[in-house]
């Protein structure tokens, strides 16, 4: 277990690795924020909801149970009104890739 903080401690969250999976379950403050990313993350919210701005693509609003994804080695921001729980699952391969070829 890690325990990580960004931005002053705005953002905070707690780094996990088990049953095969890696990733980190946090709380983002109300706020604008960049990050950057080696892997590709798949980011579900848990409670609340932000706004997204992905590479290449328009800002859009991620609620309570929806998620977004985060192409490896990129840059992203988040933008949040109010106290916004998450799950962050860093993939090694890209979810679509996954898919079994019939």
């Amino acid at each position: 277990m890690q325990l990580n903080s960004y931005h002053g401690g705005s953002v905070v969250s707690v780094g996990f690795a088990c049953e095969g999976m890696t990733g980190t379950v946090g709380v983002i403050e109300a706020g604008e924020y960049d990050f950057s990313t080696n892997d590709c993350e798949v980011v579900t919210i848990l409670a609340g909801s932000l706004d997204v701005g992905l590479p290449s693509a328009p800002w859009r609003t991620v609620k309570t149970g929806d998620f977004y994804i985060v192409p490896k080695l990129s840059r992203f921001s988040v933008r949040a009104t109010e106290e916004v729980a998450y799950l962050c699952e860093f993939v090694h391969k890209h979810p679509e890739d996954q898919a079994e070829a019939p």
